[in-house]
């Protein structure tokens, strides 16, 4: 269809037949808006020829005429909300034409100016038809029309001003008829021709209302200047009267002749002045007095709070831009007051209704809807707002706003308070005032030391002033009388303080001119003595104001009071007075045994715990933690756990674990010894340890029927999500004796849970937690019944399943220097268990004896390195040796040509898709010590030595193409891929004791391999996402090996697969030569080019 409107031999017949080629247009259009997503592209080809028929029509009249009709215009207004530039851009080409635009004028300032428009058809002819048309359609709506909906009416207005935008004056005269078509009241501008009326059938107001705001949407939208006078939109002679006639006081008028300021809330004015605020803030300014006092005072539905507290938010930051916001309440809420005045009766008969729904059990949500609160003239996001905009006011300014806005709060709420009136008005202007003054002081930046001395003393006089006049009399009013409205107002009143006193807190710390504060040496421990931070009550005054309080906000208001109160005298105590730290300890203790009525001080959205969880007692640390672990019991969130004031504490860390502890030992037997053993304060498990057969209690330990599928995974989940990694020693090594108490009786998953917390202690914790002084070595490395060695085996997806074992042995092997007994005993029960190691399978690698003597090989080596002193140099190599001989027997008695070797393809590709198994595990922790071994006999010059190395060639093959695999399988390890390239460098170093082994026989088909495993290793490398982390030595390993094959490979080999892979080589400059020492890469260099001068073609390269 498109083709056949795009066709350029049929344009001709097609501009001819205009009703037929708008029904083909029209109908593509419709067809294409039912499409999801619409598709813009061929929309607006539609568009475009539709624009094109229009100007190649010889019958232009009938072209606008026939778009007008019915669902054609429709259709292309439909438009508007996915491609509006295209809809403008149709109908300035076609209804909206710029040359045009005097005809409209005409046409609309005949309307104004006379009662019929016989003459200005008579004077234009037929260049006035297309107009009259177009505007008809509007101001004849719904004549004519698919679609009744005012949508249409709003759509012609967003068209009509976008399309003369830069034509106010014309705009001006469209919405003067508009207005009038709409009957919309105003008096300012009446035009001699009444219009036919546009009627509506219901929601009249609503629809007009919506209109307008329209009207607004599109003037601000559009920047059009409604600056313009009446007599700029006529150009003709007119009385002088009316030429100070403006679009803006037009709009003014209008605009007050529709919003709704009684009755039920409306959104839809919230918006319209939201908008003219927009547009031009004088549009509102100039009757906000007669606009806002009355929507204030309005009881705002749930569903219109969102665009009320929107118009507030907008209104204030408005007035503040204007330099005015400082005198905003200062002028509304007397007028607010007023308001609020005339509805005290009908407010004081729905309280009287609410207490008697309470009363009888009756629901009480439809009473509740309609009375007024002080959230209704005011958010909370708008009293918040009113705060941060204070803060970009100059310094000198906040005295003069704090002295105006207590004279506000004096005048229009405290003193009537003071005399005892309780009424409904001034309830809520009190809560509304105290909001504000709260949020002033929440955000005041007053306490800043950069401001200049003078201003700061005259504010903080006067900051003074307040807080003995009206914070004292505000707390002694509610103290003297009793009334059942003054929950509300002690709310109000707590939340006052709480940010006053913050401010002075600030001004402890920070403010170069200081307050004077009470002396904390005379400071009582009485939990509510508040002469430090709210002296103008005494301690009895708070007790009774306090006796008052009946809803949980205030209570929490009161402790994060307290809380301020602690943190002044911490700022103050320098001198560490006794006073200042036992009311200090009292008030914690008191907001602490809070904690059990008010859970949700615990929620991580509450700042409370950032203060009071610092710097606890015992005692206060224990009641803590019950509660954390009963809280987490209750409703099993892990967020309590990632608080800051948690995660952070250690003291409470520690209190946690020891908490946990003893909840999990009550789900053994025989645990009652151990138990009453650490609720002790001065419990140290080493000492402990000393006096107690800890071996025998581990074994007596076992679990009570149906414990296991209690409590004991809810504290298996505690154990996980407190950091014990974090923690000291001591509680360490108690967590590690619980937690393999626990899996030496429970079951699997359980197990694996555990397995997942001990791998967090010995891979995180700075100094893996000693356990030689909980256990006997003979009892950790006992071979006959393995009890421990399988415990601290993880049984997880990781990197080593002998972690726990391995920190063992590594802090065995440092202390030679101290404890040379433990590194000598446990190579002793070794060699006495490898001694008995007869097998000739390959599978007999999982044993755990071999395992931990390759795990320790390593481990002796590299501390023989860092020793000097020779006797421990002496030990050391004394234990290296015996272990290289055990492993030699070990693999002099393995079968390894019954293992399969890993496939290999014709170019020498390893199969890399190997999984990290069990037994794969155990061959990769072997290779590290076969390495040490095989380097150690080939280093030898003895006779006896290189009979020892021929024992270790039946392995060679099978650690080269497991080395190989681990390589450039991904998911090996770090750890291991070092120790496999090392093994391969170390077979490179030593070719020539090696190369009559046949795995030597076609050298070129094993470097291919090795060199296709390094290429693999590189790539994945470069490809993670952490390159940089601990590949530094695996880059520099990696650099030796591509050196020796460089060296050894043949000519015909270098050219045949390795020439290509240099240059590839040469790109991974940052994560490849950033690595590599400048030796090795010298080295490099001189061999690749010795390699080159024999290829002539490479020379050059």
């Amino acid at each position: 269809m498109l083709s056949l409107l795009e066709n350029t031999k049929l344009s001709t017949q097609l501009s001819v037949n205009i009703k037929e080629c708008l029904h083909i247009s029209i109908t593509l259009l419709q067809y294409l808006k039912c499409e999801e997503p619409c598709n813009i592209e061929l929309s607006q080809k539609v568009f475009k020829n539709i624009v094109k028929f229009y100007k190649e029509s010889k019958k232009k009249l009938e072209f606008i005429i026939m778009l007008l009709d019915g669902e054609n215009l429709e259709t292309v207004f439909s438009y508007l909300d996915t491609d509006y530039v295209t809809v403008i851009n149709v109908c300035e080409n076609i209804l909206f034409q710029k040359n045009k635009k005097s005809f409209f004028a005409s046409y609309l300032q005949t309307l104004i100016r006379k009662n019929n428009i016989d003459d200005l058809i008579s004077e234009k002819g037929d260049n006035i038809q297309s107009v009259l048309k177009i505007m008809d359609t509007f101001f004849a709506f719904p004549n004519g029309r698919v679609c009744v909906e005012y949508k249409f009416l709003n759509d012609f207005i967003d068209v009509f001003v976008s399309c003369y935008r830069l034509e106010s004056q014309l705009v001006f005269a469209f919405y003067v008829m508009v207005t009038n078509c709409l009957q919309m009241e105003q008096n300012y501008v009446t035009p001699a021709m009444n219009m036919n009326p546009i009627t509506f059938n219901e929601n009249s107001g609503k629809i007009k209302r919506n209109i307008f705001l329209k009207m607004l949407d599109v003037l601000l939208k559009n920047e059009v200047d409604i600056s313009v006078r009446l007599s700029d939109t006529l150009g003709v002679n007119i009385p002088k009267i009316e030429t100070k006639k403006t679009f803006l006081s037009f709009l003014e008028t209008v605009m007050m002749g529709q919003l709704k300021l009684v009755g039920k809330s409306d959104k839809v004015t919230f918006e319209i002045i939201k908008t003219a605020l927009k547009l031009d803030p004088s549009l509102v300014e100039t009757r906000i007095d007669e606009i806002l006092p009355s929507l204030m005072c309005i009881k705002k539905s749930i569903s219109d709070m969102a665009s009320y507290t929107q118009m507030m938010n907008f209104l204030l930051e408005t007035y503040f831009k204007l330099g005015r916001g400082t005198i905003f309440f200062n002028k509304i809420l007397p007028l607010v007051k007023k308001s609020l005045d005339a509805t005290n009766t009908e407010q004081e008969d729905l309280q009287r209704k609410l207490n008697k729904s309470i009363d009888n059990n009756e629901d009480v949500t439809k009473t509740k809807n309609k009375m007024i609160t002080a959230y209704d003239i005011l958010p909370e996001e708008s009293v918040d707002l009113y705060g941060k905009l204070t803060t970009e006011l100059m310094f000198r300014q906040n005295k003069d706003l704090l002295i105006s806005l207590q004279k506000d709060f004096e005048d229009i709420g405290l003193h009537a308070i003071i005399e005892g009136k309780r009424d409904p008005s001034t309830i809520i202007i009190t809560e509304v005032m105290s909001a504000i003054l709260s949020s002033f002081f929440k955000y005041c930046k007053m306490a800043d030391h950069t401001v200049p001395l003078q201003i700061a003393e005259e504010f903080w006089l006067s900051y003074k002033d307040f807080e003995s006049n009206c914070l004292r009399k505000f707390g002694e009013s509610l103290i003297e009388q009793n009334f059942d409205s003054d929950s509300r107002l002690i709310l109000s009143f707590l939340k006052l303080c709480r940010n006053f006193s913050y401010l002075k807190l600030l001004n402890v710390k920070y403010s170069n001119t200081k307050l004077e504060i009470f002396d904390i040496d005379n400071i009582t421990s009485e939990v509510f003595d508040m002469s430090v931070v709210l002296p103008y009550l005494t301690t009895q005054q708070w007790t009774q104001l306090i006796a008052k309080i009946t809803t949980d906000e205030a209570t929490l208001l009161m402790d994060e009071i307290l809380l301020i109160k602690t943190m002044i005298i911490e700022a103050l105590n320098s001198k560490n007075s006794e006073n200042g730290r036992q009311s200090i300890s009292e008030t914690k203790s008191y907001l602490v045994k809070q904690l059990s009525d008010f859970p949700q001080i615990l929620e991580p959205d509450s700042h409370i715990p950032d203060v009071l969880l610092v710097n606890l007692d015992k005692n206060q640390l224990k009641k803590v933690s019950k509660l954390v672990i009963n809280k987490f019991l209750s409703d099993s969130n892990a967020d309590i756990f990632k608080m800051e004031s948690v995660c952070n504490n250690k003291q409470l860390l520690n209190a946690l674990l020891l908490e946990t502890v003893k909840n999990i030992l009550k789900c053994f037997e025989n645990a009652e010894h151990f138990a009453k053993a650490i609720t002790k304060s001065s419990f140290e498990f080493k000492t402990f340890a000393k006096e107690t057969d800890v071996k025998d209690l581990f074994l007596k330990l076992s679990m009570k029927e149906n414990e296991v599928d209690n409590e004991l995974p809810t504290y298996m989940e505690i154990l996980k999500h407190i950091q014990i990694y974090y923690l000291e020693e001591n509680y360490q090594l108690l967590a590690i004796f619980v937690l393999l108490a626990i899996k030496n009786n429970c079951r699997k998953k359980l197990r694996r849970n555990v397995d997942y917390i001990l791998q967090s202690i010995f891979e995180l914790s700075s100094q893996p937690p000693d356990l030689y002084k909980i256990f006997p070595i003979e009892f950790i490395f006992s071979f006959e019944d393995r009890l421990l060695i399988d415990l601290l085996s993880l049984k997880i997806k990781t990197a080593n399943n002998f972690l726990p074992i391995k920190c063992l042995l590594e802090s065995a092997v440092k202390r030679v220097k101290i404890e040379k007994h433990l590194v000598i005993n446990i190579v002793e029960l070794l060699l006495k268990k490898q001694s008995k190691f007869k097998s000739t399978s390959i599978e007999s690698f999982s044993d755990p004896a071999f395992q931990i003597t390759c795990i320790i090989l390593p481990l002796i080596v590299k501390q023989k390195k860092f020793i000097t002193l020779s006797a421990h140099r002496s030990i050391l190599a004394d234990l290296q040796e015996k272990l290289h001989k055990s492993l030699l027997e070990c693999f002099k008695n393995v079968n390894f040509e019954e293992t399969s070797s890993s496939p290999v393809d014709a170019i020498g590709n390893t199969d890399d898709s190997m999984a990290i198994s069990d037994s794969t595990m155990a061959t990769l922790n072997a290779i590290s010590a076969y390495s040490l071994t095989l380097s150690k006999y080939c280093e030898s010059t003895d006779t006896e030595d290189l009979k020892n190395l021929d024992c270790l060639w039946s392995g060679l093959e099978y650690f080269i193409h497991s080395a190989m695999q681990s390589i450039q399988n991904p998911e090996t390890k770090h750890q291991h891929v070092e120790s496999s390239i090392q093994l391969l460098n170390a077979v490179l170093r030593y070719i020539k004791k090696l190369e009559t082994h046949e795995i030597f026989q076609t050298k070129d088909k094993l470097f291919i391999q090795i060199w296709n495993s390094i290429k693999t290793r590189l790539s994945i490398i470069t490809d993670s996402k952490n390159k940089y982390l601990n590949t530094a030595s695996i880059l520099e390993d990696i650099s030796v090996t591509i050196k020796f094959l460089c060296e050894w490979v043949s000519v015909d080999g270098f050219v045949g697969h390795f020439v290509a892979d240099i240059s590839t080589l040469s790109t991974l400059e940052v994560s490849f030569i950033t690595f590599v020492s400048y030796t090795n890469l010298k080295r490099l260099e001189h061999i690749i080019y010795y390699k080159c001068a024999y290829i002539p073609i490479l020379k050059s390269s």
